[in-house]
């Protein structure tokens, strides 16, 4: 799709992976299976394991169709994927639902909070020498 292609080889030392014979006359040609996520094409049957030399074509059959179950998760930016869309890989930056280090006190370590807001009165005039305390017209030369 529009959102990359994938591709996956699975193998068992057994002969127990289920397929059946594809309906194209060549590998990656047909979609044989689709929802509005995924698109599965046939592929190939390799007869056997590890991969044999790709010039020994006895050993590979296709188009073949996999027969079995596909697990996802179409929401791999878990928890943000909750709040949004999210469209792009890698998962954005998010805090965690976990406690923060270290963990908050069992009691407050601050005064109780003041029913109104509280400040220290200013104990000067002005904060730097040479302000003054509201706007002058100001000269061509200084």
């Amino acid at each position: 799709g529009e959102r990359g292609t994938r591709a996956f080889y699975l193998t068992l030392t057994t002969i127990d992976l289920v397929y059946k014979k594809g309906s194209g006359t060549d590998s990656d040609q047909v979609v044989h299976a689709e929802n509005p996520d995924l698109e599965v094409y046939e592929g190939e049957g390799v007869l056997f394991y590890p991969f044999p030399d790709p010039s020994d074509a006895y050993y590979y059959r296709g188009p073949r169709q996999f027969l079995g179950a596909i697990h996802y998760d179409r929401l791999p930016c878990k928890p943000y994927s909750a709040f949004g869309d999210i469209m792009e890989l890698p998962c954005p930056d998010l805090p965690t639902g976990s406690p923060t280090k270290p963990p908050p006190t069992a009691s407050p370590s601050t005064k109780l909070p003041t029913l109104a807001p509280v400040t220290e009165a200013p104990t000067t005039r002005s904060p730097i020498s040479g302000q003054t305390e509201a706007p002058v017209s100001p000269t061509m030369m200084p």
